[in-house]
């Protein structure tokens, strides 16, 4: 039984990235395993995976998609991990920040998901933590970014966050959830399958906590706001979200973000 098992999915990516990833994982004393779902038009990129026996890659020939790549690994480990981490390929951390999350989730029973404090390469915040979203707060973020701030910009970052919905970036899960509320719903090709697993593990009665004691950065390269192509995904996963959950009328958005709301400490609280 391992500790913590985490999945990586590769497409096309850059190579010294992806290595900070792998060895960001790898250097702790846990008992952990790292799979590599490699997406890729072909596997060139294997020739720079360490040889590690804690490393399995996997060649699928074809790009499956960020959530079904990661569910072939989820599935597999349902019964091998306590925990699992679902981790972006341009995401790197230093020693301790799996510790820590493992160790916090250990102690706190009710949490079945959790994220560390995400930051950008030039030190700013990413506020990877967020209210569920209305159709007119993805519209405004994209369309007046500079005036459309969550409260989570707002909030005083000294203490585990209790989060609607955290980034699939970095996902540390409890397995168990697993066999209670399932995978990721692969009819996301990729976008919205993080917003979508958050909530669902709402629905279960499980907390999401957003843990900013510790850091991981994020190079963040935003694919849909440079590409039409991947815009159009983005929309359409948008599309597929809100007729999954409800679009204008959304009770239990109301009450996730609500609920969350109440126990957050605003910087202008404290002064």
């Amino acid at each position: 039984m391992y500790q913590v098992t985490a999945s990586i999915v590769i497409y096309k990516n850059d190579r010294e990235e992806l290595l900070k990833a792998i060895h960001s994982f790898l250097n702790t004393e846990m008992n952990v395993k790292l799979f590599l779902i490699d997406n890729s038009p072909t596997d060139e990129i294997k020739t720079i995976i360490p040889q590690d026996s804690r490393i399995e890659y996997a060649f699928q020939g074809e790009n499956l998609g960020f959530g079904k790549a990661h569910n072939i690994v989820m599935e597999k480990v349902r019964n091998l991990s306590t925990y699992h981490l679902v981790l972006n390929p341009d995401i790197y951390f230093e020693t301790g920040v799996i510790e820590a999350l493992y160790d916090y989730m250990e102690k706190n029973e009710n949490v079945g998901l959790i994220s560390p404090d995400i930051f950008l390469p030039s030190g700013e915040r990413a506020y990877s933590c967020r209210l569920l979203p209305k159709p007119s707060t993805l519209i405004s973020r994209r369309l007046w970014p500079a005036s459309s701030k969550d409260i989570y910009t707002k909030v005083s970052y000294d203490k585990p966050l209790s989060s609607p919905w955290v980034s699939g970036c970095f996902m540390f899960v409890r397995t168990s959830l697993f066999d209670k509320i399932g995978l990721f719903d692969e009819r996301y090709f990729m976008y919205c399958e993080d917003l979508d697993y958050s909530r669902r593990v709402h629905s279960s009665k499980m907390d999401i906590v957003y843990y900013p004691m510790v850091k991981a950065i994020h190079v963040f390269h935003r694919d849909s706001a440079k590409s039409f192509k991947m815009l159009l995904i983005h929309i359409s996963s948008a599309f597929k979200y809100f007729t999954k959950w409800g679009w204008f009328c959304d009770k239990e958005r109301d009450e996730i973000n609500e609920k969350s709301i109440q126990n957050l400490v605003l910087v202008e609280d404290e002064k």
